[in-house]
């Protein structure tokens, strides 16, 4: 029986799990690295976005548990594990210049299909 394409097979596959467990161990590092830079970032007043999308000024925190500030005023609490980026500012916030373009007059609708129009459509002259 020829062992030599055992004895291949089994040193592909050890060298397999090695090179796995070597780029698991990488990207948990990564991760921590990420999450200790969010936390330092996460100050009170710091802009923070949620997994789900919300954003939030940030507010407190408590063991796991943030506590965030919607734009109404109100406080919501959140499971820091929720917590996808920190900002310092929004980043959708336009500067003032972006805010008086959009104050250009904007085109008059047209009627669709002549729903809009204030004659009945059955009517036939």
């Amino acid at each position: 029986m020829d062992y030599k394409f055992l004895l291949f097979l089994a040193i592909a596959v050890v060298a397999m799990f090695v090179m796995n467990a070597r780029a698991r161990k990488r990207m948990m590092e990564q991760e921590k690295e990420a999450e200790r830079r969010r936390n330092e970032m996460m100050v009170p007043g710091a802009w923070v976005r949620m997994r789900c999308g919300f954003w939030g000024r940030f507010v407190d925190k408590d063991g796991e548990i943030i506590i965030l500030e919607t734009p109404g005023g109100s406080e919501t609490y959140w499971d820091q594990r929720a917590v996808l980026e920190v900002a310092e500012e929004l980043p959708f916030q336009g500067s003032e210049s972006d805010n008086q373009d959009d104050t250009q007059e904007e085109p008059e609708e047209e009627p669709i299909l002549g729903l809009d129009s204030q004659e009945n459509p059955t009517d036939t002259k």
